[in-house]
């Protein structure tokens, strides 16, 4: 594995309530959204593929380029966005 792949690993980090409001959201790596609206389509479409799924389903989810790991405590749901390979 080459240096610049370990680096850019982790591409998003949110949590957000079982609504869907956004607590907090930090991208590491600008090409997954080029602009704020981008961004915005994004994680609502990360999101409602989370808060869609029950509570027996596996906490990662593949999702174009990337996978989705995700785990929820109380009403919050923690998630990370990784690289797939």
């Amino acid at each position: 594995m080459n240096e610049e792949h370990q680096d850019n690993m982790i591409q998003l980090v949110a949590l957000f309530s079982r609504q869907g409001k956004i607590r907090l959201c930090k991208l590491y790596n600008a090409n997954l959204a080029k602009s704020e609206s981008d961004k915005k389509k994004i994680l609502r479409e990360m999101i409602s593929s989370v808060i869609n799924r029950t509570a027996n389903m596996s906490c990662f989810i593949e999702w174009r380029d990337y996978i989705i790991v995700y785990k929820r405590y109380a009403s919050l749901y923690f998630m990370f966005v990784v690289d797939k390979y």
